[in-house]
């Protein structure tokens, strides 16, 4: 194992595959002023240094309103289970995509987006994306957006209820919610942890969640049995995560 490779699955619970981790070795490489190896288990993730691998090994793939369906299930099934009200997280929010999406579909309350990596939150603030994100959706999500030749910019009042900030999943305080979070996103990002790291992660987020709240993964995704966490059916083919009350009680 290279000493990239143990710092990313002790710092951040990554374990990325041998080609990836081989080509940011190389673009870190030609990056080696900024960037020493050597010195990053001292340093906190904010740090320069740590940011700069961070844009090398996460992945930014993401779109407004991907998987339109199962974001649609999801925010309908927490409307009905609970008063429409609080805010959703949106947890590995890469470059903002998954959050405004959010806060179009619930405007009952503002969306938290956390990402290790602030290059990735400065593009999410602007609320600029490609406009060809919204060529399939229906018109009363793209109206939210003002759209060029190709890009789309969030209109003012849908940006004042995003709310972006630098967080790690897998240690550190998690952002809290009073009573715990109706709903938690984090789709497409526990992927790429390790099996040890994952189920760490899901066990926080289980915990950071109100009895009764959903944990929605990506389509393909689930939960191991045992970390408290319960599958429901949110359609055919659909599933969402839902916390029991004996979770562990949030600190």
């Amino acid at each position: 194992m290279t000493r990239l490779e143990r710092l990313l699955q002790a710092r951040i619970g990554h374990g990325l595959d041998a080609h990836h981790i081989r080509r940011a070795e190389v673009h870190l490489a030609e990056r080696s002023r900024e960037v020493d190896l050597t010195t990053l288990d001292e340093l906190p993730l904010d740090a320069p240094s740590w940011q700069v691998v961070l844009e090398q090994v996460l992945v930014p793939e993401t779109q407004l309103f991907r998987h339109p369906r199962q974001l649609r299930a999801f925010v309908e099934a927490l409307r009905s289970r609970r008063p429409p009200q609080g805010r959703l997280w949106s947890a590995g929010c890469s470059t903002g995509e998954e959050p405004y999406s959010l806060a179009v579909l619930w405007p009952e309350g503002a969306v938290l987006g956390t990402d290790l990596c602030e290059r990735f939150l400065a593009r999410a603030r602007q609320g600029r994306f490609r406009a060809r994100d919204l060529s399939s959706v229906p018109p009363e999500w793209a109206r939210h957006f003002v759209r060029a030749e190709r890009e789309a910019t969030a209109r003012p009042e849908l940006r004042a209820r995003v709310q972006l900030r630098r967080g790690n999943l897998l240690a550190g305080p998690l952002p809290q919610e009073p009573g715990g979070w109706s709903g938690i996103v984090c789709r497409n990002v526990l992927i790429y942890f390790t099996p040890e790291a994952r189920a760490q992660t899901l066990t926080r987020l289980g915990q950071a969640l109100a009895p009764g709240g959903l944990l929605l993964l990506s389509p393909v995704e689930r939960v191991p049995p045992g970390l408290g966490l319960r599958p429901l059916s949110l359609g055919p083919g659909l599933v969402a995560f839902e916390a029991g009350e004996a979770l562990a009680p949030r600190s």
